[in-house]
């Protein structure tokens, strides 16, 4: 597959180039486009699945969970009062 990959670039390099160089601020402004992950993190679309796979991340949902669980539902919460 990559041996396919490769073998497409090198034939349609020039394509590519001249779609890049008329779409360069296109292309830059949607890499660039600004997201909230759920841990709280702001960060570029373009590199929110990498940092969902970082330890940083993972370990910051971890302790989110832990404290949702250890927290007392809403519902129950209202009840008593």
């Amino acid at each position: 597959m990559k041996a396919k990959k490769k073998a497409y670039r090198e034939a349609n390099k020039e394509q590519q180039a001249a779609y890049y160089e008329a779409n360069k601020e296109k292309l830059a402004a949607a890499r660039n486009v600004r997201v909230q992950c759920p841990c709280g993190c702001w960060l570029s679309k373009h590199s929110l699945l990498r940092h969902q796979r970082s330890q940083t991340h993972i370990d910051t949902m971890t302790t989110m969970e832990a404290a949702t669980l250890q927290a007392p539902p809403a519902e129950a919460a209202a009840a008593e009062h």
